[in-house]
């Protein structure tokens, strides 16, 4: 990314089904706003997206995200079954 981008989205419609945020913007953002992290759960794949527990505090600790050493692999989306009507 470049400096003045903070986040990149694969998908316009839905963000939340894939979006890459710079880690320094991240961590600025939630100190910022007085997030600090509940918890912190690394993916199980790299480049996976992490779980964050965040909290609204007074005097927010930086958050401090380890680097993502999870191995390396991938893992395709699901595919529905031959009757779409069950989906949801």
């Amino acid at each position: 990314m470049q400096n003045f981008q903070n986040a990149l989205y694969i998908n316009l419609i839905d963000p939340t089904n894939a979006v890459i945020f710079d880690r320094k913007w991240l961590e600025e953002a939630c100190l910022k706003v007085g997030f600090e992290a509940q918890n912190i759960e690394a993916p199980a794949l790299r480049g996976f997206h992490w779980m964050l527990q965040l909290r609204r505090e007074d005097n927010p600790k930086p958050l401090d995200l380890p680097i993502d050493e999870a191995p390396l692999g991938s893992k395709p989306p699901p595919v529905p079954s031959a009757d779409p009507s069950s989906i949801g």
